[in-house]
Protein backbone atom coordinates (compact mmCIF):
# COMPACT_ATOMS: atom_id res chain seq x y z
CA UNK A 1 0.00 0.00 0.00
CA UNK A 2 1.43 3.64 -1.50
CA UNK A 3 1.74 5.66 1.87
CA UNK A 4 0.79 9.43 1.98
CA UNK A 5 4.09 10.52 0.58
CA UNK A 6 4.44 8.31 -2.17
CA UNK A 7 0.93 9.67 -3.49
CA UNK A 8 2.18 13.21 -3.53
CA UNK A 9 5.25 12.26 -4.86
CA UNK A 10 3.56 9.96 -8.22
CA UNK A 11 0.91 13.03 -8.61
CA UNK A 12 3.86 15.68 -8.50
CA UNK A 13 5.57 13.43 -11.40
CA UNK A 14 2.36 13.15 -13.26
CA UNK A 15 1.76 16.94 -13.06
CA UNK A 16 4.96 17.57 -14.43
CA UNK A 17 5.25 15.28 -17.57
CA UNK A 18 1.52 17.12 -18.13
CA UNK A 19 2.87 20.20 -18.13
CA UNK A 20 6.13 19.17 -20.15
CA UNK A 21 4.36 17.46 -22.37
CA UNK A 22 1.57 20.37 -22.72
CA UNK A 23 3.99 23.04 -22.98
CA UNK A 24 5.16 20.76 -25.35
CA UNK A 25 2.68 20.33 -28.11
CA UNK A 26 1.57 24.22 -28.02
CA UNK A 27 4.49 25.56 -29.19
Amino acid sequence: MLSFVDTRILLLLAVTSYLATSQHVSE
